[in-house]
């Protein structure tokens, strides 16, 4: 999310394309290749995130003119006030304190795609086609890795086997 960039974003076809990703590293943050082939893809962009990268366009746009040559000059999406990108050891650590604050379970932010393949999974969508989203190169990634049955689905799988043992069973004679 952070490796962003406006050339990677066709508001015209919604699209956003995924090239590269910033890394935090031992000595400071880099941009990289995504992990896999795979992991290279065009996603659509739903009504609220073509919203807020419209207005993310335009805030940048007028803090740009407001602050003039103080204004740091790059292409992403994601930046502070005067154009700075913003590190993903901050996003982490902020995810982290809104976590502790709200008293919720320690996860990790990374651990909201886990949840996403699930939900996506879930709700009837295609283990290729949670794959692709999440730009896996192979679908037993997606299935070893991110997908979690919840517990309705175990309630429901369970039901389903309980009335297919309570069924009358055909026998031989007839």
């Amino acid at each position: 999310m952070l490796g962003l960039k406006w050339e990677h974003i066709d508001f015209e076809n919604r699209t956003i394309t995924v090239t590269e990703t910033l890394q935090q590293g031992a000595n400071g943050d880099y941009v990289d290749t995504p992990k896999t082939n795979s992991s290279y893809r065009t996603l659509p962009m739903t009504d609220s995130v073509y919203s807020l990268l419209k207005g993310q366009k335009h805030r940048q746009e007028r803090l740009q003119g407001a602050l003039g040559a103080g204004y740091i000059q790059n292409d992403y999406v994601c930046t502070w006030p005067d154009g700075n990108v913003i590190s993903p050891n901050y996003l982490t650590r902020t995810f982290h304190n809104v976590i502790v604050k709200s008293s919720l379970p320690n996860i990790r932010l990374h651990d909201l795609r886990h949840s996403a393949a699930s939900n996506l999974l879930n709700m009837g969508f295609s283990i290729v086609q949670v794959q692709q989203w999440l730009g896996h190169g192979s679908a037993s990634t997606t299935l070893n890795f991110y997908a979690h049955v919840d517990k309705n689905s175990k309630l429901d799988m369970a039901a389903a086997m309980e009335k297919a043992l309570k069924q009358p069973h055909a026998t031989p004679e007839g």
